[in-house]
């Protein structure tokens, strides 16, 4: 049950669904494009993109292209949460008396 419960357990909704192969996961497919999360698939050049907000071509049959796949999502999620850390840390403090205006 905890790995084909779907979304609807969740306590908010991801803000992306990343898939290998969606002809594998049509039903997680389905399942993001009915509640507005978009999914990035990594797919054979044969995939049915109509799922699929974004897709990425390449060979889900050979482990080295899956394995260099994940690890460009990896580092480009860890860049993207590092980037939004340091803006959120960086950004100007509204002084007290703009602020009190817009409770």
């Amino acid at each position: 049950e905890m790995l084909l419960g779907g979304l609807e357990p969740l306590n908010r909704l991801p803000d992306l669904l990343l898939v290998i192969d969606p002809e594998v996961h049509a039903t997680a497919n389905r399942e993001a494009k009915r509640t507005g999360i978009p999914v990035l698939a990594f797919a054979n050049t044969d995939a049915d993109p109509d799922y699929v907000t974004h897709l990425v071509v390449g060979n889900t049959n050979a482990r080295k292209s899956i394995a260099w796949f994940c690890d460009k999502m990896e580092t480009a999620i860890r860049e993207g949460r590092d980037e939004a850390k340091v803006k959120s840390e960086t950004r100007p403090e509204l002084p007290a008396d703009e602020t009190a205006g817009n409770a």
